[in-house]
């Protein structure tokens, strides 16, 4: 009887084993992307402007029985922030921009069927240097990364679409969408670059961005 059970037991383990799905991916992404703060909303003077942002990278999926599972990606890149603004002093307008060179390592829980997929987790954003310019009074290019904090979390929501190069092929294109919010402040400049930590105010500023991906999944198992 304990034999039998045991064979049970093996058996059981081997198919639960075959249920699962390992491949490797490689992802790149295209962005619509801005840094908000409460304190451009509030004034008359800043505004913000359009940005495009964008990152690649590679990874890895995990599924159980193709219907659900984890992925884990790495991913090096840029998010930008524009401004339009009015100086206060002569009245002449500006635009400015802070380039923030990230690495952003997304762990989304996933559900699959054959037509596409949903993503939705957190996402770790490590920002490794931040740059500020802008065209105000004589202009300005400065290196401003001692302002923001290096790690910030956000929140991820995506879906999107498989795209099989073969019915034996183990490679597999994916187009999606994504929405990524951030969760915690990164602190920073403003639009003419004064840091927001010289303000008594809370001045909370977060990332946002949205936008199209294009990947290839390699399934190893």
């Amino acid at each position: 009887m304990r034999h039998l059970l045991f064979l049970v037991f093996i058996n059981s383990m081997s198919l639960s084993a075959q249920d699962f799905s390992i491949s490797l991916t490689g992802k790149g992404l295209l962005n619509g992307s801005m840094i908000l703060n409460n304190s451009i909303t509030t004034n008359e003077n800043q505004a913000y402007a359009f940005a495009m942002s964008g990152s690649g990278g590679v990874g890895g999926l995990f599924l159980y029985d193709d219907k659900i599972g984890a992925s884990i990606e790495f991913l090096v890149g840029n998010h930008i922030g524009k401004y339009n603004g009015t100086n206060v002093l002569d009245n002449q307008k500006y635009s400015s921009s802070i380039n923030l060179k990230t690495l952003q390592i997304p762990l989304l829980f996933r559900l699959d069927n054959e037509e596409g997929y949903l993503e939705i987790g957190p996402q770790f954003n490590v920002i490794t240097n931040a740059n500020y310019s802008s065209n105000n009074l004589i202009g300005l290019n400065s290196n401003v990364t001692d302002e923001y904090k290096s790690v910030s979390l956000s929140g991820v929501l995506g879906f999107g679409s498989f795209y099989s190069l073969g019915r034996r092929s183990p490679v597999t294109v994916t187009f999606g969408f994504r929405i990524n919010y951030g969760f915690s402040d990164i602190k920073g400049v403003d639009p003419i670059g004064i840091p927001y930590s010289s303000s008594s105010a809370n001045q909370k500023s977060i990332l946002l961005a949205a936008g199209f991906n294009l990947g290839l999944l390699y399934e190893l198992k």
